[in-house]
């Protein structure tokens, strides 16, 4: 029977450590870990390579399979250089303020609106402000995931 395989090379500075579907990997940066639903599939670690299977050969099976080992990759990736995604500020007609309180991003007068809107900052992100060279946001982070994501916040908002 045909059997699908992925391999990644893992760098000797990455720790990479399997608990059934949670994969920890830990690196000079930190730690990522994630919980990947590996439904018909083997994940195995050996000689610094992640070898990832799977029996069934159909569409849905290797779809599943490149999604993982890309998640992987990045993971590893994540753990070796920090990932940095700036984010320009930029407004039309209406002056956008824009302001960074403890855990979330807080917009005022977007597109002219009289309610703020709140973007919450997800774990392991940092923030900072530029004013001078960049008018932005600099987001940083060891998680790709996290790093290029806002969880919107929108009560006010049905």
């Amino acid at each position: 029977m045909k059997q699908i395989k992925k391999i990644i090379d893992v760098p000797t500075e990455v720790n990479v450590h399997i608990e059934g579907s949670l994969v920890k990997i830990k690196g000079p940066h930190g730690e990522n870990s994630r919980i990947f639903k590996l439904i018909g599939m083997n994940l195995e670690h050996s000689n610094n390579q992640l070898i990832l299977s799977t029996a069934k050969t159909t569409r849905n099976f290797k779809k599943n399979l490149n999604s993982i080992a890309a998640h992987l990759k990045n993971m590893i990736k994540g753990v070796l250089e920090i990932y940095v995604y700036k984010l320009k500020i930029c407004s039309g007609h209406f002056p956008m303020n824009v302001a960074i309180d403890k855990n979330e991003i807080v917009v005022k007068n977007f597109l002219g609106e009289k309610i703020p809107r709140r973007a919450l900052i997800l774990p392991g992100v940092s923030q900072a402000r530029q004013r001078h060279h960049y008018p932005g946001i600099i987001r940083q982070g060891k998680s790709r995931a996290n790093s290029c994501k806002y969880r919107i916040i929108n009560k006010n908002y049905r």
